[in-house]
């Protein structure tokens, strides 16, 4: 069974990342610089495209010894008011998306 607990299966993912390369996501050494970063990024989105805020967590990786913020792409796109286009602007900006 895979596990449940999404803080665990992103820090897997970025871990793995960080074999492939240095930098995988935007990364900061404060929760609250993070959590500054995620909200931003999800409010001006929102503003720009007419949705409300991308849900978005601020996990911290223990063994890289910084914050990221990951957007929950997945639940933006199922819903209702969803009209499509391009969902990797986080990628782009360089947020880790799942």
């Amino acid at each position: 069974m895979r596990n449940p607990n999404i803080a665990e299966l992103l820090i897997e993912r970025v871990e793995n990342r960080r074999c492939e390369t240095k930098n995988p996501c935007k990364n900061y050494s404060s929760y609250s610089a993070a959590n500054k970063a995620g909200l931003k990024f999800s409010t001006d989105f929102a503003e720009l495209n007419g949705y409300s805020p991308i849900h978005y967590v601020v996990v911290f990786d223990e063994v890289w010894g910084r914050w990221f913020v990951a957007l929950n792409i997945n639940e933006f796109t199922q819903r209702p008011e969803w009209r499509g286009g391009f969902v990797g602007i986080g990628c782009d900006e360089g947020f880790y998306q799942f």
